[in-house]
């Protein structure tokens, strides 16, 4: 930890580093756009393959995911909790079916039913009580919408105002709202009062 606050003091991207240093341990080549020149997942990645060799540990998609959140923390700037946000905890928040469209997920197939972590409340980083499994479908009609802004979705289309709005109906608008609604700073009052239309997972 002093190590690292030295390098950080000195201008050296610690985090950047260590993306790349995890790819390697994990045997996994990072992104293209992060291979160029002096990048400094290019450096970690380069220097975890001198000193891991063969010795690699098997990359799970849980590992992949983990490595994927952490590279789009990184290039955001936002805050990544590396103690609690782990591929074990993002196997404890793993679901068979979308929590927002109940459709059944995919891995890998690049289709609208693929599994997404996202972040729940987008004013805060990606945290252990922020995080969610959703459907690509269901986190692109979502883009940054609030959980008022997804309750207002909601109603004009439930009122016939609105068809549906990115794929998504009015129930899944109603189920998006309330696991936005759960991790959006609220009075526990009216908390109490919202319904549960969706389970939320692990720490949210």
């Amino acid at each position: 930890e002093e190590l690292r606050d030295k390098l950080a003091a000195v201008g050296f991207d610690v985090a950047g580093f260590e993306i790349g240093w995890d790819h390697a341990h994990h045997r996994l080549t990072p992104p293209a756009d992060h291979l160029h020149g002096t990048h400094p997942v290019r450096q970690g990645w380069e220097a975890g393959r001198a000193a891991f060799g063969a010795r690699t540990l098997k990359p799970t998609r849980q590992v992949r995911q983990w490595l994927d959140l952490r590279l789009q923390s990184w290039l955001r700037g936002q805050a990544f909790e590396d103690v609690r946000v782990t591929p074990r905890f993002l196997a404890q928040i793993d679901v068979l079916q979308c929590p927002v469209t109940r459709e059944v997920l995919t891995h890998g197939l690049d289709q609208p039913t693929d599994a997404v972590v996202v972040r729940v409340f987008d004013g805060a980083g990606y945290a252990a009580g922020n995080l969610a499994v959703l459907s690509r479908r269901a986190a692109q009609a979502r883009g940054r919408c609030s959980a008022a802004e997804a309750e207002a979705i909601a109603r004009r289309i439930a009122a016939g105002d609105l068809g549906p709005v990115g794929g998504l109906d009015a129930a899944c608008w109603e189920r998006l709202a309330c696991l936005l609604r759960l991790a959006t700073p609220l009075p526990h009052a009216r908390l109490a009062c919202l319904s549960l239309r969706v389970l939320p997972p692990n720490r949210l």
